[in-house]
């Protein structure tokens, strides 16, 4: 009886075996098929692209770019007043 089990195992384990390997190349078969059907596609490129909602919007930051560059210019010659009047000997 025990000879029996020993030998039903050991049949389970090759079909688990032999099962692992035929889904592993299953698995690269159809790996391999979905590479081949990227490469057989044509893809087509349209050069027609609408960028003048960008135009816009880099304009407009433009404008933001130039008040900020403004505030900041306002703010270095504030600063340069309060040094020039924290440098005075006479206060």
């Amino acid at each position: 009886m025990q000879g029996i089990f020993n030998k039903l195992a050991s049949y389970a384990a090759l079909v688990g075996v032999i099962g692992a390997i035929g889904g592993g190349f299953m698995a690269w078969g159809e790996f391999n098929n979905r590479i081949a059907q990227l490469e057989d596609k044509e893809f087509i490129v349209d050069e027609t692209v609408d960028l003048s909602g960008i135009i816009k919007e880099l304009e407009g930051l433009k404008a933001d770019i130039k008040i900020n560059d403004a505030a900041i210019n306002f703010l270095d010659a504030k600063i340069d007043e309060l040094k020039a009047s924290l440098d005075n000997p006479l206060l």
